[in-house]
């Protein structure tokens, strides 16, 4: 049963994504600066990733290492689709637009986007189409 992921299980993840094949106490040790969870509560993240498929279990003696099965990328790709199936798609420029401005960028990032953006400018479309349902949204398609 994939899924999303929730907002505690994403910080297990990147505990994994930066440090494979840890034991639920490595993970818990990452964990306890900013979180103060119980062993219980992330074996109980680790319990709900592996049966999302994000992650595989492995024994190793008496305990188990676990690693994710997906990459960071994927999973933000996927977070991101989400985001934007779940609004107009008139607005999506606009939205990214507030997420640009509050993002911490590097000089680099921005000539990527810059560099992106002209681009992609010139096969964009002059006009999006509306595709929400009646009543969804306020842009009177």
């Amino acid at each position: 049963m994939k899924g999303l992921m929730s907002t505690a299980e994403w910080q297990v993840m990147r505990v994994l994504w930066a440090h494979p094949n840890s034991g639920s106490s490595q993970i818990v040790d990452y964990l306890q600066a900013d979180f103060e969870w119980k062993p219980s509560t992330v074996k109980t993240l680790l319990a709900r990733l592996k049966d999302k498929g994000l992650i595989e279990a492995q024994a190793e003696g008496k305990r188990f290492v676990y690693r994710a099965v997906t990459s960071e990328q994927q999973e933000l790709g996927k977070m991101g689709q989400e985001w934007l199936d779940n609004q107009c798609q008139t607005k999506h420029g606009e939205h990214l637009l507030v997420l640009l401005k509050k993002a911490q960028l590097t000089q680099s990032d921005l000539e990527n986007l810059v560099a992106w953006a002209e681009s992609a400018k010139k096969t964009a479309p002059t006009h999006v189409v509306c595709t929400c349902l009646p009543g969804q949204c306020d842009c009177h398609h």
